[in-house]
Formats: structure tokens, sequence, C-alpha cells
């Protein structure tokens, strides 16, 4: 897929027997994740498929850093996380990660360059809700080309002053994404949840080229999980097998996507029912 790995490639991830158990509310243990380990390479697009439940999510989650874990280790470049992490860590983690997290639009019921500018402007102010400067001021014009910089790398730039309510399903993952790459700094690491999920068939090969677009504009390197093996194969480089919060195997997408197939259970078919005549007298 445009990527060989060796021995002499920079490691942008490093996980570590890293696992994850959930208590639920009536005590009873559910495991997420089971000493998991991989390594993604700078430059890498490096997929994860597996049935729902299988600890897709929760993994991504952990490494963004809103999701806390068990046991194991995990390094982004040179930060090293560990359970319990610092909130100095924490802030590190989510200044070099950006996420994409499925059917999450929580967005501000505003234009979409508003959206943007608002992340933006939460670098400065600490929090999104502050007023923007004003219009006549050089930070708000400097701010709004930084916003359509962002909506241009996400084919969003033409609707940048439609309302963000208005878009499509599609379309505002893309805005969302967009608001992820504005508030990482120096970002080395983009992870996305089933990114295309609420894109038409008709724009989804288009929403691939824009995810490697991104890609080399701001040379990264991505984790994407997905249950669509076409997807997977289209993307990505490497893709891991993650079942039962355990990893099945790693490889090449093809042999990868195959293995997990035929371990598919056969649907059963049902019986047709036979037809009934009912009898009027």
């Amino acid at each position: 897929m445009g990527i060989t790995m060796d021995d002499h490639t920079n490691p942008c991830l490093i996980v570590k027997n890293l696992s994850k158990t959930y208590i639920l509310s009536n005590k009873t243990p559910i495991t997420a994740l089971n000493n998991v380990s991989f390594t993604l390479h700078e430059g890498e697009i490096l997929g994860i498929i597996g049935r729902s439940g299988g600890g897709k999510t929760t993994l991504i989650r952990i490494l963004r850093g809103v999701e806390p874990f068990d046991s194991g280790e995990f390094w982004v470049g040179n930060l090293h996380v560990t359970p319990h992490p610092s909130n100095e860590i924490i802030r590190e983690l989510k200044k070099i990660t950006a996420i994409h997290l499925q059917r999450s639009f929580a967005l501000w019921a505003d234009t979409v360059l508003i959206n943007v500018m608002r992340r933006l402007n939460a670098l400065e102010t600490g929090d999104e809700t502050a007023d923007l400067p004003n219009e006549m001021f050089s930070e708000y014009k400097t701010m709004k080309q930084q916003a359509l910089k962002l909506l241009k790398a996400v084919n969003l730039e033409e609707k940048a002053e439609h309302i963000a309510h208005t878009l499509s399903g599609g379309e505002k993952q893309r805005l969302q994404l967009a608001r992820q790459l504005a508030i990482a700094q120096n970002l080395k690491l983009l992870l996305l949840d089933e990114p295309l999920t609420m894109s038409c068939p008709g724009t989804k090969l288009q929403s691939l080229d824009f995810i490697k677009e991104i890609k080399e504009q701001y040379n990264l390197s991505l984790l994407v999980a997905s249950h669509s093996p076409k997807l997977l194969l289209k993307l990505v480089d490497r893709l891991i097998w993650l079942e039962e919060g355990q990893i099945k195997a790693i490889g090449e997408p093809q042999e990868i996507i195959s293995k997990f197939l035929a371990s598919r259970e056969e649907l059963i078919p049902f019986k047709k029912r036979e037809s009934t005549k009912t009898i009027i007298k």
C-alpha cells in the first residue's frame, strides 16, 4: 500500500501488554483488552478489524487519553504513558494525537467556519465558549485563515458559511475531524473510529482520498478501526485482527481480512414457511 516496513523504520506508536477490564453494575468483570501489543510506524496507516465489542473503540480511546487502563504501557513518539498518568502526561498526549469517533457530533449551532474557529480560540483561552476576537483585529483574521486551511484539508471549504447542523452525516464527520486537527499541536497520530460510517456510497472514495491527503499534508501516522473490509483494503498498509480483546493476527490487509471472514459463523437460513390456506365456511 505504498509503505514498506523494516527494522530501520521509526515507530510512532508502541503498545505493550495493554489491558483493560470494565466492571458492570452487578460487579461482573468484562475484559475489553487483554495484553495487547503492537507497533505503528511513522507514516503508516494501520487498520484494526474485528467484531463489535472486540475492543477497537476502547483501544482508540485509551491511546487518546480519554479512557483509563489497568496495566501495560504505550509510547507516542517519546511520550511514555502508563496506568494512572499525570494530568501533564494527558495534556501532552492530547497535543500530539487527534481522535475521530463514529457518530460524535458535538457541534455549535453556528456556521462550519465558526465551529472550527471556536476550537482554535480554545487553544488561547482554554474555553470554547469564550468570545472570538473582534473581526477588526488581526487575531480574528489569522484565526479565520487557519480555520479555512483546516476546512480545505477535509474538503469543506465551500461550506464554510453553512450552518453546521444542516450538513450531511458524512460532512459532519469531516467537520469534527477538522476540529480535532485544530487542537492537536505537533500532531503525530490520528485515531479514526469508523470514520466513514455516515458517508453515502458516492462519497466514500472521495473521503478515502482526503484521509490520505491529510496524512501526507500533516505527515501523520494513522490508526483506523472499521468493520468494513473494503474500506480497509483501500486505505491501510497493515491490519490488526482484534477479537474479544486479544490480537488474533497482524499482517498484510488481504491476508488478515481473509482470516477474519473465514472465522465468521455462517448464517443459518430461515426455513421457508409452508403456505397455508384459510378455509372460510
